[in-house]
């Protein structure tokens, strides 16, 4: 366990004047809630783009000081009531499987220490959040005159691909994606573009923002992560 659970031991050691953890059974009363929020490159809750898991969903795991499992199971299943040898712990909540990625697809971590005390009920409140990430892309007011027609393609770093809809978020692995545009111009140009994306983060809602800044140019801009970069084309869009 960590130095932090050492600590915590230690105090309560020394509040009971012993020199370690007085032997017996404690309780654990176990409060989950998963967290709505994502991470403000762009501001949004996970809320706003699937259904947040109930907290009977979860697994659950229980570990000890020796990192053998005490418990596992789902949250629905967990005893208040199940006593457990006194010492240091670690819980676990996870709910999605990370290999899985595509729309409604979040997943969920969370993790505690904490120490179990003899004869006494402890109260171990855990708070999930999203473990992978979520991305979608937007279109401007002049990228929409500019263009009759548009389709975006994300291919994630764990090599699946999926067609993107305008403003639908998509869960991915928290590492990089490639995003590929087809566009058709209202004069019948056909324009094409392809762009990774690294660096991401669990937790976190990313925006790809499309927009023309010139309606008689030759290129149009992509905003991410609080960057904008120019995508020129060999010829004007009109």
């Amino acid at each position: 366990m960590k130095k932090t659970l050492i600590a915590i031991t230690a105090a309560l050691a020394a509040a009971c004047g012993c020199n370690r953890l007085q032997e017996g059974e404690g309780s654990i009363s176990l409060d989950l809630r998963p967290a709505d929020f994502v991470m403000e490159v762009s501001k949004g809750n996970v809320g706003d783009y699937t259904t947040l898991p109930a907290a009977a969903d979860f697994d659950i795991t229980l570990t000890n000081y020796a990192g053998a499992v005490a418990w596992s199971g789902k949250f629905s299943a967990w005893d208040p009531t199940a006593k457990f040898a006194a010492g240091e712990y670690e819980i676990k909540a996870t709910y999605g499987d990370p290999d899985e990625e595509g729309f409604d697809k979040p997943c969920f971590e969370g993790l505690k220490e904490f120490v179990v005390i003899a004869y006494e009920s402890r109260n171990v409140s855990i708070e999930p959040t999203l473990s992978n990430c979520i991305v979608k892309v937007t279109t401007g007011e002049y990228f929409k005159k500019v263009f009759s027609s548009w389709s975006f393609n994300i291919s994630t770093g764990l090599g699946n691909s999926f067609q993107l809809p305008e403003n639908k978020g998509i869960f991915i692995d928290a590492f990089k994606f490639t995003l590929e545009g087809t566009f058709v111009t209202t004069a019948g140009k056909n324009v094409n573009f392809s762009k990774e994306f690294t660096g991401l983060e669990s937790g976190t809602l990313y925006t790809v923002s499309t927009e023309v800044n010139n309606v008689e140019g030759s290129s149009f801009t992509i905003s991410f992560n609080d960057q904008t970069e120019t995508i020129s084309i060999e010829e004007e869009l009109n």
